[in-house]
């Protein structure tokens, strides 16, 4: 999830009903256009993540959605392909849809600190948070994020910022690869994300 977007009350209505339910049309979509990607049955587990599973999105927040391949199935030979298919909008929507494959694996979830929906079997893996036990990003990453203005201050040039990004990209994958502490609470991943907003900006 963003770290750096406000929590609010409610789930994004693009993609969930009032009773925190995953819109069956985003969910027939999502099947069918996996289904036009990858070859129908290789897929056997497919899991909403990210932002737009919780309270802390934005107006163009990606929509992250993992993929199990059925065991045996290796995922290498499909990923650049699948790659390249990503960044497409959910139709109707500001949202790109982004999938992450993933060998086969039981997924228990345990000990997650973000919420997972479970598409296959249309329930919560991982029920959001509510909107009350969400900490305010700006409190709770303070010094972290003081940190990383002052460290994009010290970078002269727009090269010399890429270029940062692009390791700070190696570093946070290396992070969720390996699964050291909390991921998406590494510093690696705090200042990848300020520096994303930044060069959009």
């Amino acid at each position: 999830m963003s770290l750096f977007d406000q929590p609010l009350a409610q789930l994004s209505s693009a993609l969930f009903t009032s009773d925190e339910k995953l819109r069956a049309d985003v969910r027939a979509y999502i099947f069918e256009d996996i289904n036009k990607i990858l070859t129908p049955g290789i897929v056997v587990g497919v899991y909403l993540l990210g932002s737009m599973a919780g309270r802390q999105y934005g107006d163009s927040s990606d929509v992250d959605i993992n993929l199990i391949f059925r065991e045996g199935f290796d995922i290498e030979g499909s990923k650049k392909y699948v790659k390249s298919k990503n960044e497409r909008m959910l139709p109707g929507t500001s949202h790109p849809i982004n999938y992450h494959l993933q060998n086969y694996g039981i997924m228990t979830w345990e000990g997650a600190e973000y919420p997972v929906y479970d598409l296959v079997r249309d329930v919560w893996a991982v029920p959001p948070k509510l909107y009350k036990d969400i900490r305010d990003p700006r409190e709770e990453f303070r010094n972290e994020i003081t940190y990383a203005k002052l460290y994009a201050k010290s970078l002269n040039h727009k090269h010399d910022k890429l270029k940062m990004y692009e390791d700070l990209e190696k570093g946070r994958k290396d992070a969720y690869y390996f699964g050291w502490g909390t991921p998406r609470e590494s510093q690696q991943n705090i200042l990848y994300k300020y520096m994303e907003k930044l060069i959009k900006k």
